[in-house]
C-alpha cells in the first residue's frame, strides 16, 4: 500500500493497493482512520495511482494508465463509481492536486519535446489548461494560491524543494543540497511548513532559506527578496523531514533503515506516509511531529 491522501476532516485515507504484487496493475481505496474496512473506488487492469481527496471532501482525483498513457480522471468519495477524464494527451500526465476551492487541479505533465516534467493547472468548470513551470509531484497550499514542487537546482542532479504562485511569477526555492535529493512535498494545514522525503548515506551541506527569483516571462519592478543559510546533515536512508515555508526549522520525524517516503499531513497534526521499514515492502504509518528547531 502507497501513495496515501489523507480526507480534509483527517477521517479517512485514499491509497493505493497493487494486484499480485504490482505484476496486474493497482487499484485505489478508501479507508476511515483507525478502521479495518476498506472501499474499493478503482477497478481496471492498468495502474490507478496517485489519489488526492478535494478539500472539500467530495471528490477524488487520481492518475491512471488505462488508456495507454498516464492521464489525470475524477471520482466522487462517497458512493458510486463514475469517472470523469480531465486530461487526454499522449504525454503523461500524474499526481493530480487540488486548489483550496476544489475547482482547479494541478498535475505534472511530461514534455516529450522538452524531455522534461512540467506543471500544469486544469479549471474544472471551463476545461482550461495552462503551463506553469518545469516540476514535478505539485501540491496546492490549503490558504494561499501556492503550489509546492520538487525539482532539481541549476547546475544539480538532485531535485530540491521550491514554491511557486499559480500565475507563475515569484517562485522560491525553500531547500536544496549538491549530494541528496527532496522529493514530495506536501503542506500543513495551516499552510506554515512543508513535509517531504529526504536522504542519502553521507554527511551532505544543506541550503535552507529563500531563494526567490521572479521568472523573466513575468517581469514586474518589484524584485522579490531572497536569505538563506547552510547547515550540515547527517542523512541514513530515506526519512520524512519538515521544513517550515520560510525555510526554518529544519526537523527529522523518522530514522530507520528503510525507505519513508510520500507523506500527506491531516488536519489533527498527524503525518501519514509509505515506507518500506518492515518486510521491504510498502505499507502506511503515521508520526505525530514534535518541532525542535535544528
Amino acid at each position: 500500500m502507497f501513495g496515501v491522501s489523507v480526507s480534509p476532516d483527517g477521517e479517512q485515507i485514499a491509497f493505493v493497493k497493487m494486484r499480485n504484487g504490482g505484476a496486474s496493475g493497482s487499484d485505489i481505496f478508501l479507508k476511515p482512520v483507525g478502521a479495518k474496512s476498506q472501499t474499493q473506488k478503482t477497478t481496471h487492469t492498468g495502474w490507478d495511482a496517485f489519489p488526492e481527496i478535494s478539500p472539500d471532501g467530495t471528490k477524488l482525483a487520481f492518475a491512471s494508465n488505462r488508456n495507454g498513457s498516464w492521464d489525470i480522471f475524477v471520482t466522487n468519495t462517497g458512493s458510486g463509481r463514475a469517472k470523469r477524464q480531465v486530461t487526454t494527451s499522449f504525454e503523461d500526465e500524474i499526481a493530480p492536486t487540488w486548489s483550496k476551492d476544489s475547482k482547479k487541479i494541478a498535475f505534472s505533465k511530461f514534455s516529450t519535446s522538452a524531455n522534461q516534467w512540467e506543471i500544469w493547472i486544469y479549471e474544472l468548470d471551463t476545461g482550461a489548461l495552462t503551463s506553469l513551470v518545469p516540476g514535478l509531484f505539485p501540491d496546492y497550499s490549503p490558504k494561499e494560491d501556492l503550489l509546492a514542487f520538487q525539482r532539481a537546482s541549476a547546475g544539480s542532479r538532485h531535485d530540491a524543494i521550491w514554491t511557486i504562485d499559480e500565475r507563475g511569477t515569484v517562485e522560491t526555492e525553500i531547500i536544496s543540497s549538491a549530494d541528496e535529493s527532496f522529493i514530495n512535498p506536501t503542506w500543513s494545514p495551516d499552510g506554515e511548513r512543508l513535509v517531504f522525503a529526504a536522504g542519502g548515506s553521507r554527511q551532505s551541506s544543506v541550503k535552507v532559506g529563500r531563494t526567490a527569483s521572479r521568472r523573466a516571462s513575468r517581469s514586474s519592478s518589484k524584485r522579490p527578496s531572497s536569505q538563506t543559510t547552510e547547515a550540515l546533515v547527517s542523512f541514513k536512508g530515506f526519512d520524512i523531514w519538515t521544513v517550515d515555508v520560510d525555510g526554518t526549522n529544519l526537523n527529522q520525524l523518522t530514522s530507520n533503515e528503510g525507505q519513508d517516503w510520500n507523506p500527506d499531513w491531516s488536519s489533527d497534526g498527524r503525518i501519514y506516509f509509505s515506507s518500506s521499514r518492515v518486510d521491504g515492502g510498502a505499507n502506511i504509518w503515521s508520526v505525530i511531529p514534535e518541532f525542535v528547531d535544528f
